[in-house]
């Protein structure tokens, strides 16, 4: 579903040697996007949630962490606006839906004995499973992996401590010898967040 006007505005620059990535989003584009998290979509079978665009989606990840460029009034009602939504169950419910997506090809991989593809099946099950429990806590951020280990943490959450989970994602106990065996126990973790995050 095409937000009006349909295109958006962008430049790249740099400002004292960093680079800067600036997006010009309309005020009425924005409350379209926030139109289509409302709680009554989300429950919708066929709600406009399902249709975020990647652009949609990084606006909505990136508006908790906004730093207002006024007297920041209207950021405040946004953020408001986006508390009252269903913005962390549409992302949990994406993050989920891939991991499940990922881990499914993981058995089918492994049942082809293409151990190979089912190790990076298996990865990256894990790295949608991790952005649904940090979204479950509120800390989001899942196009943006480069920063997945630091929002662990800074979460370091019950369900899997930070250094279980870095274990994890610096494939410590991997076995080139027996690569079923880390995919098994990862697929484990990837299952046991699955069904513990809370929608």
């Amino acid at each position: 579903m095409a937000l009006e006007p349909n295109t958006l505005q962008y430049e790249g620059t740099f400002v004292d040697g960093r680079r800067w990535d600036v997006e010009y989003w309309t005020a009425s584009q924005l409350d379209q996007v926030l139109a289509k998290i409302t709680p009554e979509q989300f429950a919708d079978e066929q709600g406009t949630w399902r249709t975020l665009s990647y652009h949609e989606t990084a606006l909505l990840e990136r508006l908790p962490y906004a730093a207002a460029a006024d007297d920041g009034q209207w950021l405040k009602r946004t953020r408001a606006t986006l508390a009252s939504s269903a913005h962390r169950s549409v992302l949990i419910v994406n993050s989920l839906k891939q991991a499940d997506s990922y881990t499914e090809d993981v058995a089918g991989q492994i049942a082809r004995g293409d151990l190979h593809s089912a190790v990076i099946a298996a990865r990256t099950a894990f790295s949608h499973a991790v952005d649904a429990l940090q979204a479950s806590l509120g800390q989001f951020g899942s196009l943006w992996p480069k920063w997945r280990a630091r929002r662990m943490q800074i979460l370091d959450p019950e369900l899997l401590p930070f250094d279980a989970y870095w274990a994890i994602e610096t494939m410590r106990s991997f076995d080139p010898d027996n690569p079923q065996k880390w995919i098994e126990e990862t697929i484990a973790v990837c299952q046991r967040i699955s069904m513990e995050v809370t929608v």
